[in-house]
């Protein structure tokens, strides 16, 4: 059976699941609460409160839908014992008993997005400057357990784009294929052995990320091994990244590969914790050009930790890494830091306020035989530079005030103001692939790229939680003069609405 054929017979499994095992309108579904909260109530078979016969209570459990950013990171075997309830509003697909200690979990997500975009493209030319579309993103799951022994996860993904004028993003279109597909081998809680395709998105994202805002995300092909010790996580990987392919089976790109150790400490006490990795990327492909103009693949090395914690009202991040090896030929030197500090009141709407600092090393001399420009890797940079995706993790830095507030407990409004400059005025401004979209040689154009003002309101209506999500946003970004000289020099602006459904 082909994976295509996998796919079509995975896709139907949740349908199938779910008709099979329709939810009864007697089970009890709590609302959501505190995780694992215990109320006791009266079993359905007691006697009445005056008999002389002792009245029998059963101690119920609510599992609070916790929805991951990696599906099959989520754990709802909690839902195997029968005094325990959940806020699911269909926990018949959650945990399917097979018996012989066999049992699976089916869900999804669905989301749609439309957005308005004026003037995107920084380098002007004939792209459209004015932009309506529509984005469509649907994930279905089946995560089938045999105890603690073994697991087989397949998660397939459909993504589409509609009423587009501008050439569709490598991302946006990916007809039914195979997002995850791998069987995990465990020795107990502490060990696990994991083949075949997965996403990994480690720490905040700034290196390993699985880019959620794309409208396909990335993932890998290969294996990875897992041993949990005291209060350490460490994670031990090599793989090939996936390649998207709109119309046939995605495929990984032989000519990567992708391998390193990223390891977690976690730290209760600090609220937090302490990340250290290391991670190779070897690149054959002569792609590279070297400062004399000559052509050749690369090998990047990255050492990297990140700490953070909370301590009362302050929360607090700190990450930075190193990079060597070679680019063509020339020897890489490179380097990234990156802060963010927040103040949370204890006051109506819950005010935070925090400042985020990111820097991303440039290449001073393009033509010289030492590169030093930072290779973003696979990070997310959604989170980090801009809501409008102008701008990738190289050869910059950010300085970026953020502002939210809760005016209801399922509501939030945020709003930051990034401001943008070059780390070397003789490198590129780079996307947010990694490719580079403006250029001055001379370097004479200065190093500000420009500022960007992003507004977001999330809104989880109460009685569809813990599943919707509407998203509003608007973003606005303001060229400044190094655009203004090598670009097309006008403001870009984004709106957007969008809504998601997890089960």
């Amino acid at each position: 059976m082909n994976v295509r054929s996998l796919a079509m017979l995975c896709l139907s499994l949740p349908a199938l699941a779910a008709a099979a095992l329709a939810h009864d309108p007697a089970e009890p579904v709590t609302v959501p609460g505190t995780e694992l909260a215990v109320p006791a109530v009266v079993a359905a078979d007691s006697a009445p409160a005056d008999s002389a016969a002792e009245a029998v209570l059963l101690e119920e459990k609510t599992l609070k839908s916790q929805f991951k950013v990696l599906r099959f990171d989520e754990d709802w075997s909690a839902l195997g014992d029968p005094n325990v309830v959940t806020d699911h509003m269909w926990p018949a697909i959650k945990y399917v008993d097979f018996g012989d200690e066999w049992y699976a979990t089916f869900g999804g997500q669905v989301r749609a997005r439309y957005a308005s975009e004026e003037n995107k493209n920084l380098q002007g030319g004939p792209v459209p400057h004015n932009n309506d579309y529509y984005l469509l993103r649907t994930r279905l799951y089946g995560d089938l357990h045999l105890q603690d022994i073994a697991r087989l996860y397949v998660e397939l993904i459909t993504a589409d784009v509609y009423q587009n004028d501008a050439p569709p993003l490598a991302t946006d279109v990916n007809h039914l294929d195979v997002q995850n597909l791998f069987l995990d081998l465990m020795g107990g809680q502490d060990l696990m052995l994991r083949v075949g395709r997965f996403e990994m998105n480690y720490g905040s994202g700034r290196v390993i990320g699985v880019g959620d805002w794309s409208n396909t995300r990335k993932s890998f092909q290969g294996g990875l091994a897992r041993v949990k010790t005291g209060n350490w996580v460490i994670d031990a990987f090599t793989t090939k990244p996936v390649v998207i392919d709109p119309d046939h089976a995605d495929s990984p790109n032989n000519s990567r590969r992708f391998s390193g150790v990223y390891s977690t400490l976690k730290l209760p006490e600090q609220k937090g914790g302490l990340d250290l990795y290391g991670l190779e990327l070897d690149e054959d492909e002569n792609v590279f050009t070297a400062g004399d103009g000559s052509l050749g693949g690369q090998e990047v090395y990255t050492i990297g930790a990140r700490y953070w914690g909370a301590q009362d009202a302050v929360d607090y991040e700190a990450e930075g890494g190193v990079q060597f090896g070679q680019f063509a030929g020339d020897t890489t030197k490179a380097y990234m830091g990156a802060a963010k500090a927040g103040y949370t009141w204890d006051a109506p709407w819950v005010p935070r306020l925090g400042l985020e600092l990111d820097y991303a090393s440039g290449d001073n001399d393009p033509t010289d035989s030492s590169h030093q420009t930072w290779n973003q890797l696979f990070a997310s940079t959604h989170p980090f530079f801009g809501y409008l995706d102008l701008i990738g993790r190289m050869n910059i830095i950010s300085v970026m005030p953020v502002a939210t507030v809760k005016p209801w407990e399922t509501t939030t409004f945020r709003a930051s103001y990034s401001d943008f400059h070059l780390a070397s005025n003789d490198d590129s401004l780079y996307a947010t692939n990694g490719t580079p979209t403006l250029t001055d040689a001379s370097g004479n154009s200065g190093n500000n790229v420009g500022q960007e003002l992003d507004l977001s309101l999330a809104w989880a209506p109460a009685r569809l939680a813990p599943h919707s999500e509407f998203l509003f946003g608007y973003s606005i970004f303001f060229p400044g003069r190094f655009v203004e000289l090598n670009g097309n020099g006008e403001n870009a602006k984004l709106l957007y609405l969008q809504y998601t459904f997890t089960f």
